[in-house]
This record gives C-alpha cells, structure tokens and sequence, in this order.
C-alpha cells in the first residue's frame, strides 16, 4: 500500500519516510531518483522537505553512502529546524534552577498493597528506552505503559500551572508548595487501568529525568531506571531521527542537540548526588551485549525475580509506538553499537559539537 501511494500522486511525503524506514538499503535506484526529484520540486516546503530528506537520509545511510547521506541530513534537519520554536535559554534556566531547588524525598515505607506500582524509564531519546521496556513487559508482573505524559498532567493540576514541556523554572517553583503525596495518589489512580491485575506498570517517557526530584517526593516506592549510552552514538541516532511534532527540538542542530546532551548529563549528575541509590543506571552497551547479567541486576532493583524469558522480545505482541518501533520487534543484537562512528562527516561534527558543550564524545 505504501508503495502504491509513494507511486501516485498527489505527493504524500510522510508515506515516503514510512516507506523509507522499511525498506532500508532494499529501496530500488528509481525510489532514490523520485525522492531526489521531489526534494528539489517541494523545496519551499519544510514540512515536505523534511519528510522526503529523511526519507532519502535512512535509504542512503543504510547504502553506506555516508557523505551523500550526510549532506540530505544537512538540509531535512534545517527544514524540520524552521518549523520549530525551542527556547534554548529556558531549557539552561531549568538546569540551573533543578541544580539550586532542594529535594526532599518521601520517607521510604511499604508500597500500598493492591496498588501497581510504576517503574520509570528515562534517559535521551534514543537511549534505548524502548528496549528495555521491551524486555520488562516480559515479566508477568510487569505491564508496558509507554510513553505518556501522566506524570507531567499531574504535576500542572497539582501547581494549577501550566507549561509547555515536561518541566519549566515557573512550574518547578510552583510545585514547591504542592501536596506531593496527594499528586502522587493521583498520578497512580490515572494509570489504574494500565496494570490489569500486574503489580508494576512502565512509565516510558524519556524525558521524565528531569521529573525525578518529583517522583523522590511523590512516589517513593517506584522504581526509576536511567538509559546510558554512549554520546555519540546517541546524538547521532537523534540527529537522524525524524521525531513527531515538537518532540526533540533540540535534535535538528548539531551544537544545540550536543548542549541538550550535556544538560541532560549535568542534571543526572546532579540527582546521583543528592537522591544516592533512588536511580539506577543501566549501560545499553551490556544491555544489548549481556543482556542476562545486566536484567538480573534491572529485576533485582525492581523487586522481582529474574525470569529468562523476559529477554526474548520477539514474543510481545503489544504495540510500540516510538521511534524504535521496528527495532524492538527483532532479537536483542549489538548491531547499533558504534554506528555512530560510522559516518565520517556525521561523527566530525558531532565529535567537534559535543566538544564544545564539554562533553567527551
């Protein structure tokens, strides 16, 4: 069907990038041609452009013609880029005010009986999120949530403050004066449907790691466990993800996306020193290249029994509905690892961007 229509006309450019993402390296030399002729024909159109240049981005980079590939990266990341608003200040202020606003976490008691408790999932967009979520919901208690913005609804009643992204300065500071235990109850009573008898819930939102001071004060009992993978490999598989709407719009700039990647690193930093032991850490590298040593250790922070079966992902029938969609539905494999040193002229400017935000790449 997507062929048909990316055949036809009129031009649907977000059926060509869906095309794109399945067909890989297997798109034929006249799909290369087309999208090339509609690049040049829908220029004016941003939103078109980004489409059809990502599209044309994934076909070549899976051919390895890495420096054409680069320069297509180049234009569609510019043209998704004008379409976007992102407050680059605001986001610093934020770091800024997360590093200066004490945390108090709830006293540690039993988990209330009945009640699914959530185990959080953060990190970068690309971390490897999804995967391990993946692997969780192979657990017979375990249920996968997804991505959601529960957390962050909650958050905005509880301050009656409303805020663009997951977490502003204003919003921080007017969740100073909340019942946090209250916005807690809440938060767990919004995704009571989600646990269908299990006794864990997944709350994938990558973003919520700038939430976990919150989650300290108001859900005690969940469990929060942070993606780590290496920097460049995960600013350029953000850098050649096309993400939905204004999700990620620090992605489309080499320099912006590399200070979003050491802001998110400072602020992580920062919850290790003051909430020790209330996140743990899990490297993608040893997810991916021993996944059984390192999901004892996930299953163990979490409370529960290590069940080998959870690691063969291919049997989830559920959806997945993030970036890594197609990913997490074949066997878990290293093959990411590296790539992205792959492309010379990509890993330059990200190697030089990261540099200058301070970060080793």
């Amino acid at each position: 069907m997507l062929t048909e229509v990316c055949q036809g006309a009129p031009v649907v450019p977000i059926a060509h990038w869906a095309l794109a993402r399945l067909e890989g390296d297997n798109a034929p030399r006249a799909r290369i041609e087309r999208l090339q002729r509609l690049l040049h024909s829908h220029a004016n159109d941003p939103q078109a452009a980004s489409f059809l240049g990502f599209a044309l981005y994934r076909i070549l980079a899976a051919r390895k013609q890495h420096e054409a590939a680069f320069a297509v990266l180049q234009r569609a990341c510019a043209a998704k880029r004008s379409t976007l608003r992102y407050d680059e200040p605001a986001q610093e202020a934020l770091v800024a005010a997360l590093a200066a606003e004490p945390v108090t976490p709830a006293e540690a008691s039993a988990a209330p009986n009945g009640v699914a408790q959530p185990i959080f999932i953060v990190g970068m967009h690309r971390s490897g999120t999804s995967l391990l979520e993946r692997i969780l919901e192979g657990h017979p208690q375990v249920v996968a949530g997804g991505e959601h913005y529960r957390l962050a609804a909650q958050a905005r009643l509880a301050a009656n403050h409303g805020c663009a992204d997951v977490l502003g300065p204003e919003l921080l500071r007017a969740l100073r004066d909340v019942d946090a235990a209250a916005l807690g109850h809440a938060y767990l009573a919004a995704n009571a449907w989600l646990a269908d008898g299990q006794s864990y819930f997944t709350d994938k939102l990558p973003q919520n790691f700038q939430l976990i001071g919150l989650i300290a004060r108001a859900l005690p009992h969940a469990r929060v466990l942070h993606l780590v993978r290496d920097p460049l490999d995960t600013c350029a598989s953000n850098l050649g993800e096309l993400f939905g709407g204004a999700n990620a719009a620090y992605s489309y700039h080499p320099h912006e996306l590399a200070r979003a990647y050491a802001r998110y690193r400072r602020t992580m930093a920062h919850w290790h020193r003051v909430l020790p032991g209330f996140v743990l850490d899990v490297s993608y590298a040893d997810l991916v290249s021993d996944p059984e040593s390192t999901m004892r250790e996930v299953f163990a922070f979490c409370g529960l029994e290590y069940r080998p079966e959870a690691l063969d992902i291919r049997a989830r029938t559920s959806p997945a509905r993030s970036a890594s969609a197609l990913q997490v539905r074949t066997p878990i494999h290293a093959g990411s690892i590296g790539r992205g040193g792959e492309s010379a002229p990509l890993r330059e400017v990200l190697s030089a961007a990261l540099q200058a935000a301070g970060v080793e790449a």
